[in-house]
């Protein structure tokens, strides 16, 4: 393709502002969001964006949440505002998206429009690019099972689309068609270890979303209740948006929660942990089309991560990740892998370190993947 590819984005772009301030704007799809644009831009792409401010619905929320205040300022963005009301707010994004994507692509004339995930104000503009002689191409984050109805509303939701980009390695091999696939489960936009990082105790941790069925709350806490290394620490960040931590915490004296805490803070936490945990109950069926993007982050420390195994990661992770293979008996299985990675001796510690930091730096930043990316995007 000559000269720069241009990309039009349509999806999370919110300001830390946002992000320490408003309840339904998640990190994880921030964190991944930014890296991915910042690294097609050092790719040598032109990038804009179009987004809008997530909320909770009113009265939870604003009844018009959106100020420029509200979004990352290092690209060019459009926002549409919109009414936040049950029923309405859903149809008021379908209209407010078809205008702001007309525009931008009469304007800008992107090569691509890049969504994140299948949203219906993404999906109806897909006439529109196409007229206007652009290709789209939704970014699978997360989705429902496509099983159910044997990949028929994900087929119905994607018509129009010229590629599909998934993070699931289940639903890159398993989506059905023709349409040129890629897999890209996302970077970190460094490799974030220190050599003989300090140690302060025998610290597990665990950074994300807190609820029973994807956050897996119930089995984070039973699994920490059947560790056995009684000096050991559970240290937990994130956001927890519904209250659910307190009654947890009061039964378990081992564990700390520290809130939602800024990057720098977040990362001083990781440099400190001896080990992650990603306790994704494994039952979990829409599992097979989520990648749990923070086990991206979790690498990039050099640290054993103790996860159970969900379908939505590439076959490479059970080299990387201390997996819990067995549905049936994972909370055991994975409290018994954090005894062991906090009483692991120095040189099988050295070892993970060394292969962590090989992978992330061979393959898994932003850079490598965002490279990989453009070539596929012009190969089609």
């Amino acid at each position: 393709m000559v000269g720069k590819l241009r990309i039009l984005w349509l999806g999370h772009w919110h300001s830390d502002q946002a992000l320490f301030g408003r309840k339904a704007v998640n990190q994880a799809a921030t964190t991944w969001s930014r890296g991915l644009l910042q690294g097609l831009q050092n790719a040598g792409c032109e990038i804009r964006v179009g987004t809008h401010c997530r909320e909770q619905y009113w009265p939870g929320g604003e009844i018009y949440p959106g100020r420029e205040e509200d979004f990352d300022k290092s690209l060019p963005f459009n926002y549409v505002n919109y009414c936040n009301l049950p029923l309405i707010r859903k149809v008021w994004l379908t209209s407010a998206y078809k205008r702001m994507v007309a525009k931008q692509v009469a304007e800008f004339k992107p090569h691509y429009v890049l969504s994140y995930n299948l949203y219906s104000y993404h999906c109806c503009v897909a006439d529109i690019i196409r007229e206007a002689g652009s290709r789209w191409i939704p970014i699978i984050l997360d989705q429902d099972n496509p099983d159910h109805d044997n990949w028929h509303e994900f087929k119905q939701q994607s018509e129009g689309a010229s590629g599909y980009i998934f993070l699931s390695w289940w639903g890159y091999k398993n989506c059905p068609g023709d349409l040129p696939k890629l897999h890209l489960d996302g970077g970190v936009d460094r490799w974030k270890g220190e050599v003989g990082a300090v140690k302060r105790g025998k610290l597990v941790v665990y950074s994300g979303k807190y609820n029973d069925s994807y956050g897996g709350l119930d089995a984070l806490f039973e699994i920490f209740k059947r560790v056995e290394t009684a000096d050991c620490k559970f240290c937990l960040t994130g956001k927890d948006a519904r209250g659910s931590l307190k009654n947890y915490l009061n039964k378990e004296s081992r564990a700390e929660y520290l809130g939602f805490v800024s990057c720098d803070d977040l990362h001083n936490i990781h440099l400190k942990a001896d080990a992650f945990i990603n306790p994704r109950p494994p039952e979990i069926s829409d599992n097979k089309m989520i990648f749990p993007s923070k086990l991206l982050n979790y690498l990039s420390y050099g640290k054993p991560v103790i996860s159970t195994w969900t379908e939505g990661l590439a076959p490479e992770y059970k080299d990387l990740v201390w997996c819990s293979l067995s549905g049936e008996h994972y909370i055991e299985e994975s409290a018994a892998l954090i005894d062991r990675a906090l009483n692991a001796p120095k040189e099988e510690s050295e070892h993970i370190y060394k292969r962590q930091k090989g992978w992330i730096e061979s393959g898994h930043t932003w850079a490598h993947q965002c490279r990989h990316l453009v070539e596929w995007l012009n190969e089609i």
